[in-house]
C-alpha cells in the first residue's frame, strides 16, 4: 500500500499524524481512529499506529506503536517520538474517564516495539491549569546547557486570562524522565488552545508552529 490517500481499512481512519526521521528511516506515527472520534463511548479510544520507509514510496506497516492496554487509558492521544543516546521516547497524553489528561511516555531501542514507562502519569496539569487540556507533548534539547524542554498544549484557568488563556505549558527535565513545571512558554491570546506544537531549527532560525482552531 502507499502511503497517498491512505485509510486504514474498516471503520477507522487516520487521525493526527506525529512524523519522525532518525538513521535513514522515515517514520509516520499516526492516531487510530474508530469512527471519527466515537469509541469507547466517545471518549476516542485512539491508539497509535506506525508505518516506515527510506524512500517515501515504499512503506512497511508495524503492529500498533502504542497500544490501550490498560482500563484506565480511554485515548492514547498526540504526542511525538524523540531520540537521545540509542533510545527512542515516545511522549503523549492519556484521556481519562473524566476527560482529564495526562502526560506520559514509553521507550524503544528500534523505534517500533515501545515499553511504556513509570511514572505514570509522568506529569499532570498543576493548579490554575486545566485539566482538560494538557496533551501533545514535543521535547526539544538546548544544544548548549543539555536541558530537555517539553511544550505541552494547555490551558490557563486564572481569571485575568478569561477566554484567552490557551498555552504552550513549559517543562524542563535533566534525564527525559523527572520533569519541573515552567513558566508558559507561550500565551498567544486566542480562546482555545494551541494544538500539536513542534520546535525546529532550520538555516540558522528556530521555528515554532501550532494550530489554533484548525488554523496553523
Amino acid at each position: 500500500k502507499q502511503m497517498l490517500y491512505f485509510k486504514p481499512d474498516g471503520d477507522f481512519f487516520a487521525g493526527d499524524c506525529m512524523p519522525f526521521f532518525h538513521d535513514g528511516i522515515f517514520h509516520l506515527y499516526y492516531l487510530l481512529d474508530e469512527n471519527h472520534h466515537k469509541a469507547l463511548n466517545g471518549l476516542g479510544g485512539h491508539q497509535w499506529a506506525h508505518a516506515s520507509t527510506i524512500d517515501l514510496i515504499h512503506w512497511q506497516y508495524h503492529p500498533l506503536a502504542l497500544a490501550i492496554d490498560e482500563e484506565f487509558e480511554k485515548s492514547i492521544c498526540t504526542g511525538s517520538v524523540f531520540y537521545h543516546e540509542g533510545t527512542y521516547y515516545a511522549f503523549y497524553a492519556t484521556r481519562l474517564a473524566n476527560w482529564h489528561q495526562h502526560l506520559a511516555w514509553a521507550t524503544s531501542s528500534d523505534a517500533i516495539h515501545f515499553q511504556k514507562q513509570q511514572p505514570n502519569p509522568l506529569a499532570s496539569p498543576p493548579t490554575a491549569y486545566s485539566p482538560l487540556h494538557f496533551r501533545d507533548p514535543r521535547p526539544f534539547q538546548d544544544p548548549e546547557t543539555g536541558l530537555f524542554h517539553l511544550l505541552v498544549t494547555a490551558m490557563l484557568e486564572e481569571p485575568e486570562l478569561a477566554g484567552r488563556g490557551g498555552c504552550l505549558a513549559h517543562l524542563t527535565s535533566p534525564d527525559l524522565e523527572s520533569w519541573t513545571m515552567q513558566e508558559p512558554f507561550l500565551i498567544p491570546g486566542y480562546g482555545d488552545a494551541p494544538e500539536c506544537p513542534d520546535y525546529f531549527f532550520w538555516n540558522g532560525w528556530y521555528y515554532l508552529i501550532f494550530s489554533n482552531a484548525l488554523t496553523a
